[in-house]
């Protein structure tokens, strides 16, 4: 059992810039879940201000203008699109820029790059920051291979996966055609077979479609 001076040190090892952690953010940094501090307090502001800290309060619902503008300057000032790590950084080093926290809401289930992009839009001003978001999404994206390989005895499953080390898979595949891709299966998807296959890499393909992916060096 996590003793009440264990979380009390973890939470004084985990401040940033003189501040202790939220309760999800400590959670993730130390594994000692809420069941764990509980046993001692109440309330996790409580365990905070024992630890010697102020009090953590809600963080602040930024407007999309100021997230996209202190991103950008964040990725001008870096010459690169920024990872959860320089955030970070740049929070502790700065208390009034915003958390990641508020960036992973900001973006939602996309990227942090593609919602950037989405708010230089059209602004010349910031087509410098667009740019850097377009090539960090390539470098997502081309990486990797996509393979095709005929499926059961029916001639027309076919098995579509995908792999990053393409000469130990093409040994596992054999005869598998193998392309360059991005690593998406958008033209197949209406022809995937969900009950095939334990990662749904089962599609029923016509002649036409295999003879589309032979000719693609992209997919």
């Amino acid at each position: 059992m996590t003793t009440r001076q264990e979380i009390l040190q973890a939470i004084k090892r985990t401040a940033v810039a003189g501040r202790a952690l939220g309760e999800a953010a400590f959670s993730s940094a130390t594994g000692i879940k809420q069941p764990q501090w509980r046993r001692h307090w109440t309330r996790w502001n409580q365990a905070v201000v024992e630890a010697g800290f102020p009090p953590n309060i809600l963080t602040p619902k930024y407007a999309d203008e100021t997230l996209g503008t202190c991103l950008a300057d964040l990725a001008r000032s870096l010459g690169t699109m920024p990872v959860k790590g320089d955030i970070d950084h740049k929070k502790a080093a700065d208390p009034t820029f915003p958390s990641y926290e508020a960036f992973r809401r900001w973006k939602g289930s996309g990227t942090l790059a593609s919602t950037l992009h989405s708010f230089c839009g059209d602004r010349a001003d910031l087509s410098d920051v667009a740019a850097m978001c377009q090539t960090t999404a390539r470098d997502r994206i081309v990486k990797g291979y996509v393979y095709l390989k005929r499926y059961g005895r029916s001639g027309r499953e076919w098995k579509i996966g995908k792999t990053e080390d393409v000469r130990r898979r093409h040994a596992q595949l054999e005869k598998a055609c193998i392309r360059a891709s991005c690593a998406t299966f958008t033209p197949y998807q209406r022809k995937r077979l969900p009950t095939k296959g334990a990662r749904g890499e089962i599609f029923r393909l016509d002649p036409e479609d295999v003879r589309a992916f032979r000719s693609r060096d992209y997919q």
